[in-house]
């Protein structure tokens, strides 16, 4: 009997553990180490940037194409535009509508993960039969998309989101803002999941005076890429967001890439973080809910999701606002935008 109540003891003991265990587990995302945050500052510090600010861009034009979307006749240009800090050229396509004379906005999209601009190229939705390039031209924005350093058919290395690829990104910014009938002063980017490291990186490192940038659900940092430093997310033979090779600890690898360290040095307008209910890839909201807090203590304009929403305002995990799973988010953003 005394030994039979010895295993029935150990076994609880096991079975509390094992809770216990799954219970930590299943908490990870939600105690991330705390990030040094830079305080605001008039001298706020200059990140190293790689690009002279005030060359002229190179490129070349390739050929024109049209389509209609809505009533409204879309003129698609390719082109070739190279990255001054490798020399790389990359492909490069603005979607327009075809109207005279007159001053649109421009806009950058910003592909998730280390894609293409064929993402863009794809139908927006299963429902329709045009791309996102299209749809964002068909309301007015004079749009570009593009392949980024070793990406589709640009030249190059693939640099993963980090410096150079936020170098070659500057340079379409400054493409854009030169760019027939674009009023350079309402110019802003879009960027899609881990997009949000090479948009930021530049956003940071330039400074470029934006109108806006909305982020939808990105990885802002490491321990969200790789799902906190997991083998499966690094060790993918170079097919992932990640370099071969590359592991958590590589600290000047991640300084390049980790979104949330170029947040302080933003000099857009408004700044609005774009999260559904469900994220595309993370098991919780928390990198948005870090991207917008850190934001709202150095950005003077801030917001998660719709107008419905105050600006500058500090979340708990909670707290945070969230768009239905059924929404289409490129709507959204369009009308997010289109308030501004």
């Amino acid at each position: 009997m005394k030994a039979l109540k010895i295993f029935v003891f150990l076994f609880l003991i096991l079975i509390i553990a094992g809770y216990l265990f799954v219970l930590k587990d299943n908490s990870i995302t939600h105690d991330r180490p705390i990030k040094p945050r830079i305080e605001k500052s008039t001298d706020s510090p200059k990140l190293e940037k790689d690009v002279d600010v005030n060359d002229e861009v190179d490129f070349s034009s390739e050929k024109t194409s049209s389509s209609e979307v809505n009533g409204v006749d879309i003129l698609k240009i390719d082109f070739y535009v190279a990255n001054p800090s490798t020399g790389s050229m990359w492909d490069v396509s603005i979607f327009k509508p075809s109207t005279e004379g007159e001053n649109l906005p421009g806009i950058i999209l910003v592909p998730g993960g280390v894609s293409d601009k064929s993402k863009f190229l794809a139908n927006t939705s299963p429902n329709v039969d045009y791309s996102t390039a299209e749809l964002f031209a068909s309301e007015g924005f004079i749009t570009l998309i593009f392949s980024a350093e070793g990406r589709g058919e640009s030249e190059g290395e693939g640099d993963y989101n980090g410096h150079i690829d936020q170098d070659g990104l500057y340079e379409l910014y400054k493409f854009l803002k030169d760019y027939d009938n674009v009023d350079e002063d309402n110019i802003g980017i879009v960027s899609y999941s881990y997009g949000v490291a090479m948009a930021s990186g530049m956003l940071g490192r330039y400074e470029a005076p934006l109108k806006y940038y909305i982020e939808f659900e990105g990885p802002v940092d490491k321990y969200y890429v790789t799902f906190d430093c997991l083998d499966r997310a690094l060790d993918k033979e170079g097919e992932g967001a990640v370099k071969s090779g590359i592991t958590c600890d590589d600290d000047d690898y991640w300084a390049e890439r980790e979104a949330l360290n170029f947040v302080p040095n933003f000099k857009v307008e408004h700044f609005i973080v774009v999260q559904k209910e469900k994220d595309h890839v993370q098991p919780t909201h928390n990198h948005s809910l870090d991207i917008n807090n850190l934001a709202v203590e150095h950005l003077d304009w801030v917001r998660v999701n719709g107008s419905e929403n105050e600006i500058n305002q500090n979340y708990t995990y909670d707290q945070f606002p969230l768009i239905e799973n059924k929404a289409e988010v490129n709507e959204l953003i369009i009308s997010y935008i289109k308030e501004l």
